[in-house]
């Protein structure tokens, strides 16, 4: 698994795990045309749950090969 690969999937892991908490996904990989220079990125799962819209970065990482970690 490539390090593109990794993102995808902890991407996909934490957006179950915010669906499974009550948020609306509104969207993920979302790259804001508004952000000048070198402050581009991108917004990895922007995500509703009541009146609180979130832009959640995550983070995935594999210590080794039985351990898989990701942060929200």
């Amino acid at each position: 698994m490539d390090s593109k690969q990794l993102g995808a999937f902890g991407k996909k892991i934490a957006a179950n795990y915010l669906k499974g908490k009550g948020y609306q996904i509104l969207g993920n990989n979302y790259s804001p045309k508004f952000i000048p220079g070198s402050l581009k990125g991108e917004i990895d799962i922007i995500a509703k749950k009541g009146d609180v819209i979130s832009f959640i970065e995550v983070k995935t990482l594999i210590k080794n090969k039985r351990e898989l970690f990701f942060a929200i």
